[in-house]
């Protein structure tokens, strides 16, 4: 089986985006553009910043409470503790491209270690903006959510 470098599949995209007339859903240079977004690298900064906007979005709490480390290799450990009940949440993110997914740490109970990736039955993509991020959770054609979580003052 041959695996594509991230360059070659750019390339790809690119030569295969400037062929032809515009595409249903755009230009030629949105498909050109998209096709450069899934593969750039997040700096770490950017990382943390969507994993910590990621965990707000999905747990529907505010940013502020929410604290992040990376753990190297592209991992961002998310934790949080829920007033209420003072009960601890953590959470492991990753960004694949434009897709961000989590799994939660000890859901099972105390020392049973990470759960499963997010990503099986729904997508949650996100696009960075200046003060903040922006994400899209999806669940099939014609069912998704989209949310705005500011991370800049």
């Amino acid at each position: 089986m041959r695996l594509w470098s991230k360059s070659s599949l750019v390339f790809a995209s690119l030569a295969l985006a400037s062929c032809g007339s515009q595409t249903e859903t755009g230009s030629n240079e949105e498909v050109a553009r998209q096709a450069i977004i899934e593969v750039a690298k997040l700096s770490e900064a950017d990382l943390l910043r969507v994993c910590k906007a990621g965990v707000a979005f999905r747990s529907a709490r505010a940013i502020d409470g929410i604290d992040v480390t990376s753990q190297g290799e592209d991992i961002v450990r998310a934790s949080y503790t829920r007033a209420a009940d003072s009960k601890a949440f953590r959470y492991d993110c990753r960004v694949e491209g434009n897709i961000v997914r989590f799994r939660m740490i000890d859901e099972a109970g105390p020392g049973s270690g990470p759960g499963t990736w997010s990503g099986r039955g729904l997508t949650t993509t996100f696009e960075l903006k200046d003060d903040g991020v922006e994400f899209q959770e999806s669940y099939g054609p014609g069912d998704m959510t989209t949310e705005f979580v500011r991370t800049a003052n």
